[in-house]
């Protein structure tokens, strides 16, 4: 979140138990006086999780002061099986999907309101594997995939000759919606280049492409 003085502040949600998260302090400093800029959870926390069984059921609120425009709210969504929901005081909605932005071009007020929901996706329709993100990247990146049932997945990377390079996903996985990190830093130092990667599961078989800039 930040706003036309380039101050700006960074929080994090998710879905599952706070505990388990490797932030040890979560609590922020004591809110800024009036014409300063502050945003925080209304808490006062950074960081909000979401109960993974009933997420529907936890609304967060985002408490943000601030007197220049615009005001810009950045996002970068990891979780697939979740939908989180923003909504301003107006009750217009904004989806959260992947990575994007919106901003409040007009004259904010001094102190503003949104509420941040969450929805659970429940089990997908069909197979599917995703593009890997970021794309370009180095050293580090994610691919996510989708299983209607469970069965038996495998996931392998290989270079464009056809030699594999890494097994990522070897064995049998529950349906819903899973991710697995490509690290190349731990596959010999790759080279920058073009890979693919592979996924079956059940009768589905689907390929893609990655690019490895270093």
């Amino acid at each position: 979140i930040s706003e036309g003085n380039n101050n700006q502040q960074t929080l994090y949600f998710g879905t599952g138990d706070l505990k388990s998260t490797s932030l040890k302090y979560n609590t922020l400093p004591p809110k800024a006086p009036e014409g300063c800029f502050d945003a925080r959870f209304s808490s006062g926390k950074f960081i909000e999780m979401f109960p993974s069984d009933t997420p529907n059921q936890t609304e967060y609120l985002i408490n943000i002061q601030s007197t220049s425009v615009p005001l810009t709210i950045y996002w970068n969504i990891r979780d697939k099986t979740t939908k989180y929901i923003m909504r301003d005081e107006a009750g217009q909605v904004y989806v959260l999907d992947r990575e994007g932005s919106l901003k409040f071009t007009e004259q904010v007020p001094v102190s503003r309101t949104l509420r941040l929901t969450a929805e659970s996706y429940g089990i997908p329709n069909e197979f599917a594997l995703q593009q890997n993100y970021p794309n370009p990247f180095n050293p580090i990146t994610r691919i996510e995939y989708e299983l209607p049932k469970t069965t038996f997945v495998s996931i392998k990377v290989f270079n464009l000759v056809g030699s594999e390079i890494a097994t990522l996903v070897e064995g049998e996985k529950e349906a819903g919606y899973h991710s697995v990190d490509f690290n190349t830093s731990t596959s010999g130092g790759l080279p920058s280049g073009i890979y693919i990667y592979k996924m079956r599961a059940d009768k589905f078989t689907s390929v893609k492409k990655m690019i490895l800039m270093r």
